[in-house]
């Protein structure tokens, strides 16, 4: 709960003007992001772990994503296409409701939670003061391009998951199944 009241605590920070607001950002993602690994460390050591728990920890990892995204945009560190970074999530949850066999779940992986870890590095150090905006722009952009490309891993798996596996969805479909935020919506 933690994660998420300082995650929203970013949120509020959106609209404002302050002198110092590019450190509190910085700051307060930096400190999200370190207590959701500290958070998911002890979950697997205590044997804490739970669906429920997965999944809070999924949708406000995919919060923060959305606002780190906006508050990169805001600073003016990246145009309006860093917001990809955090629509991606809620578009796959919008599509899954047209796309039925997106609703199904993966199996647990490695590759998907560094795709993630990458995102987030990036969104940081592109939202960090010390990074002047052209090249926060590249870092932001690394992050998108190394999240949709990363996924090429999971097509097999994907197709093998659809009621007519044989059948090709072709590369805006195959798309919608790439990255760590998978819907579970049953």
């Amino acid at each position: 709960l933690a994660r998420l009241a300082l995650t929203v605590m970013l949120g509020g920070l959106l609209g404002e003007a302050a002198p110092l607001l590019a450190w509190y950002a910085f700051a307060l993602a930096g400190l999200v992001l370190l207590l959701d690994g500290v958070d998911g460390w002890l979950a697997r050591r205590g044997g804490w772990c739970s669906r429920f728990g997965a999944r809070f920890d999924m949708e406000t990892d995919a919060l923060l994503v959305l606002l780190m995204a906006a508050m990169v945009w805001q600073l003016d560190k990246a145009g309006a296409w860093v917001l990809l970074a955090g629509a991606m999530r809620y578009g796959f949850v919008a599509a899954a409701f047209v796309l039925p066999w997106l609703r199904r779940a993966l199996p647990d992986s490695h590759r998907r939670k560094t795709v993630f870890v990458v995102q987030v590095l990036t969104l940081l150090v592109a939202l960090a003061p010390a990074v002047p905006a052209p090249l926060s722009g590249a870092v932001a952009a690394v992050g998108i391009v190394f999240f949709y490309s990363s996924g090429e891993g999971d097509e097999p798996a994907e197709r093998s998951l659809e009621p007519d596996a044989g059948r090709s969805r072709g590369p805006v479909a195959a798309r919608l199944t790439l990255g760590p935020w998978r819907p579970n919506l049953n």
